[in-house]
């Protein structure tokens, strides 16, 4: 990123930061993600983590910014806590960047459907009229 759009993010980030919390409120939407920490074996440390980032990419399409609220449900409770979080942050990434990729790629089959028919009217427009006989 050049300086003046770091400067500038950091510059917006500080404003955001000095704003009345309820004004920043309107700026924030609150999107729950549920957390899934599923087992796969006796062992405690052996879990899946599946995240549904549905309701998050929604806030995404209506508002500026969005903070993810996790709701996490485990199989089991006997599980290292620390190291969790510590994965639970990287997995969080991972998917999220996934499910973003996904959402991006829908909209680019909607994109390049626009630019066709864009194309086609434009072709349509440019045929010659029929020429009719003066009479």
């Amino acid at each position: 990123m050049s300086e003046s759009k770091a400067g500038s993010a950091s510059s917006a980030l500080d404003a955001l930061a000095k704003t009345p919390s309820r004004t920043v409120e309107r700026f924030i939407r609150k999107a729950s993600v549920p957390v899934y920490l599923l087992p796969l074996g006796p062992n405690p440390e052996n879990y899946f983590i599946m995240m549904e980032f549905e309701e998050m990419l929604e806030k995404l399409r209506e508002g500026l910014l969005v903070r993810p609220i996790l709701m996490l449900y485990v199989g089991r409770s006997d599980f290292d806590h620390s190291y969790f979080a510590d994965h639970l942050k990287d997995e969080f990434v991972r998917q999220f960047s996934e499910a973003r990729e996904q959402e991006y790629s829908k909209h680019q089959v909607d994109i390049e459907v626009m630019r066709l028919q864009k194309e086609s009217a434009r072709d349509e427009m440019a045929r010659p009229l029929r020429a009719y006989p003066v009479t």
